[in-house]
């Protein structure tokens, strides 16, 4: 079925059980951004494959909201399907429910699975909706599952532990610092739903969702016990020997039985960012509800020194592969494809310790394609290479020992005039911001200006966040921190925490840039005095940019410093893991500007 026919399904089913209207948004029951398949309802229906971006369908129209990372993919996406685009941040568009609510009338009903939504957003949805006299009605089961067909079967990768030499600290002692903030707050239940929450409390990694070495479970922790449910098939006798008797293990369906039992005239913890409405269902009424953060975010967030000595060394393992694909592709991208880079750059990856895998689907795009902020490689036909323009690619890899993401953006052939000033725009912005003290308790949103700030004076800007969490050996995208003025929510940047610096510029249909490196934030030991403790950037990423597109005279001294340094640091790092060859070609690539 064409996309255009899968709606016309899904109408039916909802003309069956009176809806005007039903929302399919683009997550799971974990409120993931990456999906297993077996939930990826929204891309199977809309032919979106973006990893943010809600649908809702009417009988007679269907819309998608999703961000500037996503605008000119969806265009393309959506093309003939019968599905409006609204560009989400763009000063016409209209939130989701105000837009749904002109369409339809009073006593009309809206269709949702309460188990895809936060409980604070459900309550945000059916406050506008009641306002027009709309009812919000939750549906079971999913209209999507019901026309697909296909049984909702769990991965059955088997689970692996992650030993206490890579994450610092046993599951034991996380489990008690945390029962030592529930004590704290009264709790006698605490529920955790998201997935990369779980496989950092409990030190497990599996194949559930592709890039994200998570483990699809929930868990309930009490003073006394902690409940897993997660799919025993998964279970082997190595994570049997681990747990013991200190974790149950259940049937991953157990859990919607358990947690109301459980929860009954207790104190319930529950995280507003991260519970849906199916899950406060289950416990409202029963149950006293703390509604606050979980400590776990934190804990999480907040590196420990086994967790920041493993991101260091993966890191420069990384930067070996990188430097070696760099070489590579200086050598042989004339007649090479977006898609054969990006497997060549997977191969020098294998090569290195510890690897598990990519932390994302390679972004491989040359000219045009670069201008498109979260670009797929096209792979029939696949593009290929020009002798002269602009590559991007932005890349990660899961290590035993950590997390990567880094972008380069490499030039073939002279790079023209504006190539050069515009790639020396955003490199400014990335020194500014990686060189940047501030003060303790700023926040992420504070920052973002500090690496625009260079294309704010030309009239210019840039539609994505300019930083982001990272896990170790999870997902590449962590909170609570982000270096972003819409996705930061206000959690200052403290010493542990690893973000990325990401600044770029897209010019439709010419060329995209941008420049990433991952840090981890320490104090600034010099600026410190008394109560007034300052924070700074420690670097992570080791792979050099090219100067080749580098206009110095735009360039302040200490800018022009700290490149030079860069490269010199990344020859001295690099050099010896690298044939002669490479080692020759390195050396003039880091050369002083």
């Amino acid at each position: 079925m064409n996309t255009k026919a899968k709606l016309d399904k899904i109408r039916k089913l909802m003309a069956e059980r009176n809806l005007q209207a039903y929302l399919v948004p683009g997550t799971d029951p974990h409120g993931s951004e990456y999906l297993p398949n077996i939930w990826k309802r929204r891309q199977w229906l809309s032919g979106f494959t973006g990893s943010a971006g809600d649908l809702v369908i009417t009988m007679d129209k269907a819309g998608l909201w999703t961000d500037s990372r996503y605008f000119i993919q969806a265009d393309k996406q959506l093309a003939d399907s019968g599905i409006i685009l609204f560009k989400v941040g763009m000063p016409d568009t209209p939130d989701l429910i105000s837009w749904l609510s002109k369409q339809l009338g009073a006593g009309d009903k809206v269709g949702v699975d309460s188990s895809l939504h936060l409980h604070r957003e459900l309550q945000s949805f059916r406050s506008k909706l009641d306002s027009e006299q709309i009812k919000l009605i939750n549906v079971y089961p999913n209209l999507v599952d019901m026309l697909r067909e296909q049984p909702l079967k769990l991965p059955a990768e088997a689970i692996s532990i992650r030993g206490d030499e890579f994450s610092g600290e046993s599951f034991q002692e996380k489990l008690q610092k945390l029962r030592t903030v529930m004590k704290e707050q009264g709790a006698h239940l605490l529920v955790v739903r998201k997935l990369d929450e779980i496989a950092w409390l409990f030190n497990i990694r599996s194949k559930d969702v592709l890039y994200n070495p998570v483990v699809i479970a929930y868990a309930i922790i009490t003073p006394d016990d902690s409940y897993l449910y997660l799919s025993l098939n998964k279970v082997n006798d190595e994570v049997l020997a681990y747990f013991g008797d200190q974790v149950k293990l259940l049937e991953y369906e157990k859990f919607k039985d358990d947690l109301p039992a459980l929860a009954r005239n207790r104190n319930v913890w529950l995280d507003p960012d991260s519970t849906s409405g199916w899950m406060h269902q289950l416990t409202e009424n029963s149950a006293k509800l703390i509604l606050e953060r979980s400590p776990v975010v934190q804990f999480k967030a907040v590196k420990n020194k086994a967790e920041l000595e493993g991101m260091v060394s993966c890191h420069l393992r990384d930067g070996i592969a990188l430097t070696k694909f760099l070489y590579w592709l200086d050598n042989n991208h004339e007649g090479a494809t977006e898609v054969g880079a990006a497997r060549k750059l997977l191969e020098f990856r294998q090569e290195q310790m510890f690897f598990k895998g990519q932390s994302f689907e390679t972004i491989s795009s040359f000219g045009p394609n670069g201008a498109i902020v979260h670009y797929t490689p096209q792979k029939d036909p696949e593009i290929k290479f020009k002798p002269r323009g602009l590559y991007l690619v932005d890349s990660g890899g899961q290590y035993l020992d950590g997390t990567t993401d880094l972008t380069r953006t490499i030039c073939f052939g002279e790079p023209l005039s504006k190539e050069k000033k515009m790639f020396t725009t955003v490199l400014k912005g990335f020194i500014d911001l990686a060189t940047l003290s501030f003060p303790q308790g700023t926040s992420g949103k504070q920052l973002d200006t500090v690496a625009r700030l260079p294309l704010w004076k030309m009239g210019l800007n840039y539609g994505h966040g300019t930083g982001h969490g990272v896990g170790s050996y999870l997902n590449v995208h962590e909170g609570p921190h982000a270096i972003s003025y819409y996705r930061c929510q206000g959690d200052p940047l403290v010493p542990g925490m690893v973000t990325s610096i990401e600044p770029g510029f897209y010019a439709e249909d010419e060329f995209g840039i941008r420049i990433e490196n991952l840090f981890y934030v320490v104090e600034d030991k010099e600026l410190s005095c008394g109560d007034d403790r300052f924070c700074r950037f420690e670097n992570l990423s080791i792979c050099p940019l090219d100067s080749k597109l580098v206009e110095p005279d735009l360039l302040y001294e200490e800018q022009k410093i700290f490149f030079n340094n860069y490269q010199q640091l990344c020859y001295l790092k690099l050099s010896p893991y690298l044939n002669e060859a490479e080692k020759t070609w390195l050396r003039k690539k880091t050369e002083s500007i």
